[in-house]
């Protein structure tokens, strides 16, 4: 037991030094997970559909506009060859940052004529705090950005854990005290606020080493030239990745605004629990997995092994992706209903229809930095547009028919087509074969079928309580089936 043990710890660092790093975000990623879901038990029952439904919204606003407000120089940050120059890269980012965020405060004075064009009342009363939160939010990011490139993968984590900390209990207090969508949206702010006073005192000492600060001459060292030459430098980002990013942004963001459009809040607070209860934990997991990718994949690129780093953490991340999407596919009416009470039971079945696309998603999110990796930042931006006109196209079909479900269903079909042509391309680009791509699909499909017959036959017999025991059992006895079969291939 033993040697086993030590041979389990010692695998645990190959991959050319992937998973580690991972395993370090995931620490504080998994907090956060256990801690958002015990948590919803009791905010989707303090606040209505209706709260969800204007936090869904003011957060498709700011979706859209977060690519924007740094133009997405902080990724200059992880590419820069040299600490001189991420340093400048950063100072250029947050300068961006400062600029846009001040300039999106002119949003307030067209509260009304936003209120006007979805036809809820409520939603001026908070779009103020549009600015407030792309700020707050893309100075943690950028914050973290600066940290993953050093690796400090600790702080990280711990960062995690401290957002999802004070979010949790904020939301909480302000929802017994007066549940409004006011309690979700303070309590996201606070959390990351807090997040990135913890980063504040590393970034700015690191910060102050990569440039050569002095204490006489405290910005002697900042030279606004640099500052100049790495806006130009690195032009692909507000040229091309920009655009992509909010056109990717507003694929994602644009479908609550016309459910909004179309029908009204509860609609919308019950499709976006069904978006948050799956994609949000898988997307985490995916933005950490996307963190360490990053630097490894300019890595691997000069070696020649970039196919070999995109096969495997492909191959990781759609088993990652596939034991809840699966589970919650066959039985997550019961579930919903269950953990959540009677009203959200349409959030669960909502994802019968939505399932594969968010599958998809959490899988092509870390991939996606191959564009930036390789310097392909126009086949992302037509890929992106792309994906805004079939989601686009498909949102308004079926809000045209005035019923919820149909609706849902063709955002399901149009989001699976473009994620799986997304997917292809990537993958070829990196120079992983067909065969490489499919098989993962294929494998976990076959041994998943015995555990979700089973949990279907149990849905379709029995109360929500049964069926959420065998849910939990089948992911329980899939995943570690699956846990193991994965390092018998690794070892072979």
């Amino acid at each position: 037991m033993k040697d086993r043990i030590g041979r389990l710890v010692a695998h645990l660092g190959d991959d050319s030094g992937f998973r580690g790093p991972v395993l370090k975000l995931l620490t504080g990623t998994g907090f956060s997970f256990v801690l958002a879901y015990v948590a919803k038990t009791v905010l989707l029952r303090i606040y209505a559909p209706g709260d969800f439904g204007i936090y869904a919204a003011i957060f498709a606003m700011v979706g859209i506009l977060t690519p924007l407000v740094t133009l997405r120089y902080e990724d200059a940050i992880m590419l820069a060859p040299t600490p001189k120059r991420s340093a400048h890269a950063l100072v250029l980012a947050l300068c961006v940052l400062v600029l846009f965020s001040t300039l999106f405060f002119g949003l307030i004075p067209a509260r009304y004529a936003i209120e006007k064009l979805f036809g809820e009342p409520s939603l001026s009363d908070w779009i103020w705090l549009v600015p407030v939160v792309l700020f707050v939010q893309r100075m943690v990011k950028t914050l973290e950005v600066w940290l993953t490139k050093a690796e400090s993968f600790n702080l990280i984590s711990m960062g995690h854990v401290v957002q999802s900390s004070v979010m949790t209990a904020l939301r909480i207090g302000l929802g017994f005290v007066r549940p409004n969508p006011g309690g979700l949206i303070y309590g996201f702010a606070a959390g990351h606020l807090v997040q990135g006073l913890l980063y504040v005192r590393p970034v700015f000492s690191s910060f102050r080493s990569a440039v050569g600060w002095t204490h006489g001459s405290p910005t002697g060292h900042i030279r606004p030239s640099m500052v100049r030459a790495m806006a130009r430098r690195y032009r692909k980002f507000p040229i091309f990745t920009t655009p992509a990013a909010m056109i990717g942004a507003a694929v994602s963001q644009i479908p609550a605004l016309l459910l909004l459009y179309y029908f009204d809040k509860d609609v919308l607070g019950i499709y976006s629990q069904s978006f948050a209860v799956l994609l949000i934990p898988l997307s985490q997991v995916s933005m950490v997995i996307a963190q360490v990718f990053f630097v490894r994949a300019v890595a691997a690129r000069k070696e020649g092994t970039l196919h070999a780093l995109s096969s495997n953490v492909h191959r990781r991340t759609v088993l990652m992706a596939w034991i809840p999407t699966s589970i919650v596919m066959v039985a997550g009416g019961d579930i919903f209903a269950f953990l959540f009470g009677a009203p959200w039971r349409a959030s669960g079945e909502y994802l019968l229809y939505l399932g594969p696309w968010i599958l998809l998603t959490a899988v092509t999110g870390p991939l996606t930095r191959l564009f930036d990796v390789l310097e392909r930042q126009r086949y992302e931006l037509v890929i992106a547009a792309c994906m805004f006109i079939v989601l686009t196209g498909a949102m308004i079909i079926g809000g045209q028919t005035g019923i919820p479900e149909r609706a849902i269903l063709y955002l399901g079909l149009g989001g699976t087509l473009v994620r799986v042509v997304q997917l292809v391309l990537l993958m070829r680009l990196a120079g992983v074969k067909a065969k490489r791509v499919i098989q993962p699909y294929l494998v976990y499909a076959v041994w998943s079928a015995p555990w979700l017959g089973v949990l279907y036959f149990v849905s379709t017999r029995t109360d929500g309580v049964i069926t959420v025991l065998v849910a939990a059992g089948s992911a329980a006895l899939f995943a570690l089936h699956m846990v193991y079969r994965e390092r018998l291939l690794h070892r072979r």
